[in-house]
């Protein structure tokens, strides 16, 4: 069942939360917010998102007839941790998001609305957190949220005492923008979001980025971030377009197709590279010199595996977007699903079935290049071998394509200020690295343990986007991807030979093992 509605007024889009009585926030609710959200985050019209209640509230808090259903501390844990990051979602979504309050935001209806950059309410509006009346205590990040609006001792007290502020004096102390009569709540805001849509969307992302910043200690920084983000700004389109309206007095028109890219404080831009493979624990069969694949099962290259796994936690801890790639067939789409399941954000399948028959090291690495040389990437992962060839050569060579840094069979990775500290594998040793970004890595065993796609995750993974790309939608001309090598012949390896037993005493035993091994086996 839908809890809520999305409709688009132009550049704006209108989300409706409408589950009477009270617009309790459910978790399936919640869930279904998040999907919304990734949809918004693809339609390139629409500038500007407004949340608000239909009915007598906003919200009332928490469906708190469904923490009766929780049954342990962890999975009260893990159902929280999942709302931290919807929330999170919110407050750091690249288009301005809008709570238009009335009746009450109560509890998770409140945490809600402070996850949204701006909130207007009505003036006879009530907001606040009851949850100590319940024995608990705001869960949804409202310890954290409340005191960066109205103060730490106006936080305090309204979280010991329960106590609500009415819209006027969510105003008065910081938590609301503005107020308005409840029946010109609606239609003031939509006016409010019209004026804020009209700016160009690149310049806002900067600033919500840049505002994201703004509780960071170190003023220094963030000072710096705002200048790269003022310097990448001013020499957009959208920024000729505006000082260009400004001087001829006229209204600008923005388009926002640029991207900016802003070193080390851009929200990252992570790709990783998927590969198709044979269950190899399950049983390949050979005819005619070629693997048959029907009856066949496949998988995720478990290298790759621990590359999505290192892309996810990378893009949770950093902000960004994981894209994951692979060059195969339609059958292809499966894995990037399960990838997409696992965490991933986006998928891009480039199908060179038709194009090409045969695929090597030097096809693929050409062709990734050729999608990756405008993507701007931050960090590119993949595994460190496949399983089923081994060569572990496509990821160096896109590099070297690319003309980025890599490290291969990495088994630590961490991110900070531009620059990743790295641990790699040597032969069982271990060699400490420190690089700049952009960046390629491989993936070692040891660097992570992969997580399996979740109920929720293999649902949400249906709606994600999967972009499918042919080699002319690359400007590729097959003859300049052709292969560089020739398969002669596959084969399986020989089949074991019966073992044999020695008889006889140890001496003799020990005699009759040093002469097979030079006259048979010959390895001495």
């Amino acid at each position: 069942m839908s809890f809520l509605q999305l409709s688009n007024q132009g550049a704006l889009a209108v989300i409706t939360i409408n589950r009477p009585p009270a617009n309790a926030m459910s978790y399936a609710l919640i869930v279904e917010l998040d999907g919304l959200f990734d949809k918004i985050a693809n339609d390139p019209d629409t500038r500007v998102v407004v949340i608000h209640g239909e009915g007598r509230f906003f919200s009332a808090g928490a469906d708190i007839k469904e923490f009766t259903q929780v049954e342990t501390e962890k999975q009260m844990h893990d159902q929280t941790m999942a709302v931290h990051k919807i929330f999170r979602k919110i407050e750091t979504f690249e288009k301005p998001v809008i709570a238009a309050i009335h009746g009450a935001a109560l509890g998770g209806g409140l945490e809600l609305a402070m996850s949204c950059h701006i909130r207007y309410v009505a003036s006879n509006a009530k907001l606040g957190l009851p949850e100590l009346n319940l024995g608990l205590i705001p869960g949804y990040g409202g310890t954290q949220r409340l005191p960066s609006h109205v103060g730490l001792a106006k936080a305090a007290e309204m979280m010991f005492t329960s106590e609500s502020l009415t819209g006027e004096e969510a105003v008065q102390w910081g938590l609301a923008n503005a107020h308005f009569p409840e029946e010109e709540l609606k239609a003031s805001v939509l006016q409010k979001a019209q004026k804020i849509a009209e700016k160009s969307p690149l310049a806002l992302k900067s600033a919500i980025d840049l505002l994201r910043l703004g509780d960071t200690p170190n003023l220094k920084e963030t000072l710096e971030a705002e200048a790269e983000h003022f310097a990448a700004c001013f020499k957009t389109e959208d920024a000729k377009e505006g000082i260009a309206a400004f001087v001829e007095k006229r209204k600008p028109v923005f388009k926002g197709k640029e991207i900016i890219h802003i070193g080390r404080f851009t929200i990252m831009n992570i790709f990783v590279l998927v590969k198709r493979t044979f269950d190899t624990e399950e049983k390949i069969v050979i005819n005619g010199g070629q693997i048959q694949e029907d009856g066949a099962e496949f998988i995720i290259n478990p290298y790759d595996e621990y590359a999505i796994e290192e892309a996810i936690k990378i893009r949770d801890a950093e902000g960004g977007e994981v894209t994951v790639l692979t060059i195969g067939n339609e059958e292809s789409e499966k894995q990037l699903r399960t990838a997409l399941a696992m965490g991933a954000d986006k998928a891009v399948l480039i199908n060179a079935e038709e194009d090409l028959d045969d695929l090597d090291q030097y096809t693929i690495s050409a062709i990734l290049a050729e999608y990756l040389k405008d993507k701007e990437a931050d960090l590119i992962l993949g595994g460190n071998v496949a399983i089923d060839g081994g060569s572990g050569q496509v990821a160096p060579r896109l590099a070297e394509l690319l003309g980025i840094n890599y490290v291969t069979t990495i088994t630590s990775l961490e991110i900070s200020g531009g620059k990743a500290n790295i641990v790699r594998d040597v032969e069982g040793d271990s060699e400490e690295i420190e690089t700049a970004l952009p960046l390629l890595i491989t993936a070692q065993q040891g660097l992570n343990e992969p997580r399996y796609p979740s109920l929720q995750g293999i649902m949400k993974a249906k709606k994600k986007p999967l972009e499918e790309l042919e080699l002319d939608d690359l400007d590729i001309d097959e003859d300049d991807v052709e292969p560089k090598t020739n398969v002669v012949e596959i084969f399986l390896p020989p089949t074991k030979a019966a073992g044999r037993v020695l008889e006889g005493e140890l001496p003799a035993q020990v005699k009759e093992l040093v002469s097979l091994l030079h006259s048979e086996a010959k390895v001495i």
